[in-house]
Order: C-alpha cells, then structure tokens, then sequence
C-alpha cells in the first residue's frame, strides 16, 4: 500500500486533526518490534506516509478521483469522530467507500468531541455505526464501533495516540505505551518517566537546573534526588500506584519550592519562574485551581514591578514573564467553559505582543505570541467572527515585521507571510473584501520570496500565490492570474520531486496541485 493510512475528517476539526497527523508520522516504532509479524502484516519501521484529506466535496457527494485513489491505496482508514464529521456527507462517503472495499477491520474510529448515541452530540457517522452490505450500500445492522477517545473524559490525546498506533500494528496497547515509556526514559534520561506524564520533563529540567546552579546546597541536593527516585518510582508503577506516586512527587516539589522562597539571590530569574509553574501545576493537580491562578498572578507582577522604567527590561525578566504568562493561560484555558476561551487566552496575547515590541529580538516571546495567536484565530473564526480575526492577524503581522529587523529574520519573515497569506483568504473568502485581499496576497509573495530557501516558507508561498490568482482573477487580471497559478504550480511540483512523494510536506503539497490545474484549465480551455 501507498500509504500507512488515510486521515477522514471534518474541516472544521483541521487544528486537532492536524496534531494527530504529525505525531503519527513522527511515532517512533520501537527496534524490538519493528520487522514482527502480526495480523496486520510486517511491522514498519515508520508510519509514514499518512495521507490527509484536506478538501471537501465540490457540487455533490461523489469523490474526486484523487481522494478515491488514495483511499484504495491505503491500509487503515482513521476517522476522527465529531459533531462535526458526524454530520459531514464527505465524511460518511469516505468510510461506506473503504468498508465497501472489504476493509471494515481496518477502519479506527476516534473520538474527538461529541458523545456517541447523544442525538444533539453524536460523533459517529452514520457508516461507522452502521455495517455496510455486500453491495456496498449501508445497512440498519450496528457496527457497535470501539473507538479510542481523545476527550479528557476519555483517554486523553496522548493515550488515544497511542491506542491507534496499537491497532494499525496490531499489537496490544500495553506493547505500546509500555515500550514509549522506555523510549522516552532512554531518550531524556532516569529522571524524565513517560508514565508519569510530561510534567515530569519539566519538573526533571528544574530540578537539574537548580541542581546544578547549587551543587554545594546539600539540603537541594537531597530534595532533587528525592524527586528523581520519585519519578524512577512511578515507571515501574501500574494502574492506581501511579496516581499516588505522582501525587508525592508533586507534593516534594512544592516542599523544594517554598523551602526555597525568598531566596531569589540564591536562584536565577529564570529557574525560579520553572519553578513557580511547576508548583502551580502541582497544586492545580491537587485540586487548588484558585491556589494556583493567585500564585502565578503574583509572580507575574512582581517581575514587572521589577522593571526599571528608565531602562530596557532584560532577556531573563522578559522571558519568565511570557512562560508565568503562558502557564497562567494554560490553567484558564483548561478550566474555560464554551465560548469562554478568549477570556483566557487574550491576555497572553497581549501581553506578548507588549512585551514583544519592547523586545523583538527575543524569540521566546515570538513562539509564545504565535501560540496564543493561533489559538484565539481557530476560537474566534469557529465562532464566523472573521472581521475580528482579520484585525488579530493584522496586528500579529505589523508585530512579526519589527521581529524580523531585530531578531533572526527567518522564522518570523515566514510567520509574517504565513499571517497575510491568511489574511488574504479571510478578506476574499470570508469578507467580499477583494482588493484589500489582492493586497495581502502580493505583500504575503513579497515576503515570502524574500526567505532564502526555506523549507516552512515554501508551502506558504505556493497557497499565497494560489490565493493571488484567485484575487487577480476576480480583479479581471487573467493573464496574471495564469501567471500566479503556474508559479504556485512550479513551485509545488519541483517541491514534491525533490522532498520525494511520501514526505508528509510533499503530500500536503500534492493536494492543492489539482486545484491549480483546474484553474489553469478554465483560463486556458
């Protein structure tokens, strides 16, 4: 088979969609099981490629020939399962088509959102609940599908990961997270337990950092490599143990913290920030949500009370106001009822714009703006508040302009033309707003062509010059909306050559292709 598998979903469900689909062509197999036989086959060394539908149906239900022919040329079929997938007839098509090729086994449900048999929430399709005939036809027959659940009330994102890596090999689960749990204990080293969850890479990376900033403090040398047997604990724990150990890990760490509070001479800005929010996250896990919140509010002003007004605030002082800040989001965002994400999340973002002007040169600040950013684009454009959205995302590009004169110019040169590519698309598609997205659109080419080579820069320059034909077209320039579409064509095609056919960029890339012949065709017919 061509590809490992075929990701089918919902267009509104793009951002957690695509978190899945890198960190499944990224997983890797562990050597032990590579090469074994199951069910399923030979186990690969990759699950690479992954082929992701990006596009919906064009005028009826019938699948373009492309999408049909990857769905034949692949193994599994994933299907992210929401509302939203529910209730989409693309969806639907794509799962009766691959059960009707006999494939049914090979087809993994996951859950996403929603609630399986709610009739305002269902999440399942109607062909992943129900069977399909030998006809190829949907029956009334329940498939009673088991499906991994990537809700919080479920498995979690991670465990669903992995339970669906567990199918397409067909291994137990447990081989699985078992072997990814020794895999990330070789990789970060004893103190960074996957058992135990990430918090533990955090918490091992502050404790090393206090460690080795006082080697001659024997009362943290102590407190550190209690923790570190902790954590060493809790691998070799199962089930209900866990939970326990890493309640006292948690509790050992807030006792290092506040022995070292007031100390601030003794710990660098910086490691006493990590530390700050590891405590947070511990007294959160504890159950004092408000605890936490206070603590970290504190701290945030206490640093920018820090600040001298007649000078200019410092590398450490900026950073460990933006990863409090962040922190702090992080706690309210997971807490945040529906529609009430922005309330979390706009303060991040302004703050790290702020801080960001003050600072363009520090690129902590750039990556943790980007994070706020797209976060509040993805709340703010599900809720069709796409003025809004264009006015964010203008202000975002203005910011990634000074960054790019005072910091390293690549990565924000490609944010910024990442932001007025997007922008181009919401005046156009979203707003009738067509000569202002004509002018995003050549701005967004103009930045973009400016980045020497870049391997991020180049899908971002193929979609601008894809949306400039499109503007250009409406703006009755046809020649140069030809013109437009045959670089996008070029760049594309030459792109995929040399990445090779199975890159996960590559196959990203090979999907808007069709569009941009299309489009050339009807300009030429």
């Amino acid at each position: 088979m061509k590809y490992k598998a075929f990701i089918s979903y919902s267009h509104k469900d793009s951002e957690t969609v695509g978190w899945f689909h890198r960190r499944l062509e990224k997983w890797r197999i562990p050597r032990d099981l590579v090469g074994r036989t199951t069910e399923n086959g030979e186990i690969p060394s990759s699950l690479r490629p992954v082929f992701r539908d990006r596009d919906d149906f064009a005028g009826g239900y019938s699948l373009e020939k492309a999408t049909l022919e990857a769905l034949e040329a692949s193994e599994f079929l994933i299907v992210f399962c929401s509302p939203n997938s529910a209730a989409s007839a693309y969806v639907n098509e794509e799962v009766r088509l691959f059960k009707a090729m006999g494939r049914s086994s090979k087809v993994i449900p996951t859950i996403i959102d929603g609630d399986p048999g709610d009739p305002e929430l269902e999440c399942f399709p109607p062909a992943v609940r129900f069977r399909v005939d030998a006809d190829g036809e949907l029956s009334n027959e329940p498939a009673n599908p088991i499906a991994p659940d990537a809700r919080e009330i479920g498995d979690g994102r991670m465990r669903a990961l992995a339970k669906v890596v567990a199918g397409i090999l067909g291994v137990p689960f447990d081989d699985i997270i078992r072997r990814e749990a020794r895999s990330r204990r070789n990789r970060f080293g004893s103190l960074a337990g996957a058992s135990m969850g990430a918090i533990l890479f955090a918490t091992a990376f502050s404790s090393f950092s206090l460690y080795r900033s006082h080697q001659a403090n024997v009362a943290i040398d102590r407190s550190i490599f209690a923790i570190g047997g902790l954590i060493q604990e809790g691998d070799r724990l199962d089930g209900e143990n866990v939970d326990e150990s890493r309640r006292r890990l948690l509790r050992s760490l807030c006792d290092l913290i506040d022995g070292l509070d007031g100390e601030s001479d003794r710990v660098g800005l910086i490691e006493k920030t990590i530390c700050l929010c590891e405590q947070a996250g511990a007294i959160d896990e504890l159950g004092e949500f408000e605890r936490a919140v206070s603590g970290l509010t504190a701290w945030i002003e206490k640093l920018e009370a820090g600040i001298p007004s007649e000078s200019q605030p410092s590398f450490e002082q900026m950073t460990s106001i933006a990863k409090a800040a962040r922190e702090l989001a992080k706690l309210r965002y997971r807490v945040a009822g529906e529609g009430e994400g922005l309330v979390a999340l706009l303060p991040l973002l302004e703050l790290t714009e702020k801080l960001g002007r003050q600072r363009p040169d520090i690129e902590y600040l750039r990556e943790t703006h980007d994070e706020a950013l797209w976060a509040i684009v993805s709340e703010v454009e599900e809720a069709g508040n796409y003025a809004q959205s264009l006015a964010i995302m203008d202000r975002a590009a203005s910011l990634r302009e000074l960054q790019t004169v005072a910091s390293d110019p690549l990565p924000a040169s490609v944010d910024r033309g990442a932001l007025l590519r997007r922008c181009a698309w919401v005046c156009g598609v979203h707003l009738g707003q067509h000569a202002t997205a004509l002018v995003y659109a050549q701005q967004a080419v103009a930045t973009l062509d400016a980045v020497p080579g870049d391997r991020r820069a180049i899908p971002q320059k193929a979609l601008a010059l894809e949306i400039l034909g499109d503007e250009l077209q409406v703006d009755g320039q046809q020649d140069a909306a030809a013109e437009a579409y045959r670089s996008a064509l070029e760049i594309s095609s030459e792109s995929i050559a040399a990445l090779g056919e199975e890159d996960p960029l590559a196959v990203e890339m090979s999907e808007r292709i069709h569009y941009l012949e299309n489009q050339l065709s009807n300009l030429n017919p």
